[in-house]
């Protein structure tokens, strides 16, 4: 990719990288106050981020265990990345879907915080898999405080039970996760830390939806966007 000054010109000082190996694609992108970028990808199933000097040359020092110039994550099976956000202490939020075989839900909703340095933050529980039936990770954003703000799409808005499974028959709905900096719920929203976003609102069941992006408006009210079929 390239950086495009206010101009519209290509900026031909920027060393353009081709950042995702084949068959993968960049699904995040964030500017760090440095001026450097860190750019998020999924690659055989794990999170993939790279970090680029402001001149676009690979950063060496963003890296963990045998990785070259990037950082690998992986879970406890197949996972996709879809988003990546800038954490107040300078850590990266890594957001996206893990699927798991051996699982009746399909899959769920896969989170990392990332060091500076390429390590994952011990202190967030290395990485999570939030435990929505049938449900996927898509877009991410943190709050002034730390707080992680998920957006995506299932089919409960509560931690999976027999009921949620009998009733997603199989309509999505919009589904937006908080969590506190360490990686727990944050109870202060919506009671449990998970809010469903019906489009209908009739009722569960009615439309199925989805979220695919997050933002906080100037008045702290978290504005969501995506489909709804």
């Amino acid at each position: 990719f390239n950086i495009i000054p206010v101009s519209g010109d290509r900026d031909f000082s920027f060393k353009s990288q081709v950042t995702s190996g084949s068959g993968s694609a960049d699904h995040g992108l964030v500017l760090l106050p440095d001026g450097k970028v860190v750019v998020g990808s999924t690659e055989n199933g794990a999170f993939i981020l790279k970090r680029l000097n402001a001149d676009g040359s690979p950063d060496p020092s963003f890296v963990n265990a045998f990785q070259t110039a990037q950082v690998r994550v992986s879970f406890q099976g197949v996972a996709a990345l879809r988003a990546i956000a800038l954490a107040p202490d300078g850590d990266i939020v890594a957001v996206g879907t893990v699927t798991q075989s051996n699982d009746v839900s399909t899959s769920k909703i896969a989170v990392a915080k990332i060091n500076p340095d390429g390590s994952l933050d011990t202190t967030f529980g290395r990485t999570k898999i939030i435990n929505l039936f049938t449900s996927e990770g898509r877009a991410v954003t943190v709050t002034s405080s730390g707080q992680i703000l998920i957006a995506g799409q299932s089919a409960g808005d509560a931690l999976s039970s027999s009921t949620l499974q009998a009733q997603a028959t199989i309509l999505m709905h919009c589904v937006v996760v908080a969590l506190k900096p360490d990686g727990s719920f944050d109870s202060s929203f919506s009671g449990d830390g998970i809010s469903a976003v019906r489009a209908d609102s009739s009722g569960f069941g009615q439309t199925s939806d989805g979220c695919n992006a997050v933002a906080l408006a100037p008045n702290n009210l978290i504005v969501v966007g995506g489909v709804s079929v």
